[in-house]
């Protein structure tokens, strides 16, 4: 079990990127172990298979594809019922244009609250 969950390094605010080039991406996280204030915690991790970059509502595919499925076997409860709930909600760090012409072809699912706030303990199994 990987306890331990990215946090945006520390030349990174939470959503903001260290890559003025490319608007929303992240170029390095910090691992914190999960008993600690956290804001993400990566629950899954899967690969497009695909020759081509996927654009636009391709690459959504893939990414719910990877993700959404496995929220459920993560917390216990569909992802839909945990964000009407207020508890978490979910995003992902994927390939850009530019990794994945590096080969880069990595998603990883990462769970969050709702209203932002941190988060202490790991959600893995916590609706089970």
């Amino acid at each position: 079990m990987n306890t331990q969950t990215p946090e945006p390094s520390a030349s990174q605010s939470a959503g903001a990127t260290a890559d003025a080039a490319e608007p929303g991406t992240v170029s390095s996280v910090n691992l914190v172990d999960c008993a600690a204030p956290h804001l993400y915690e990566v629950y899954a991790e899967g690969a497009i298979a695909a020759d081509a970059f996927p654009d636009g509502g391709l690459m959504e595919q893939y990414v719910a594809d990877i993700c959404y499925d496995a929220f459920e076997n993560y917390v216990g409860t569909s992802y839909d019922d945990a964000y009407a709930q207020g508890r978490y909600a979910v995003t992902s760090l994927r390939p850009t244009q530019r990794t994945w012409e590096q080969g880069d072809r990595r998603v990883s699912c990462l769970l969050t609250s709702v209203d932002g706030g941190e988060l202490t303990g790991s959600a893995r199994g916590a609706d089970n």
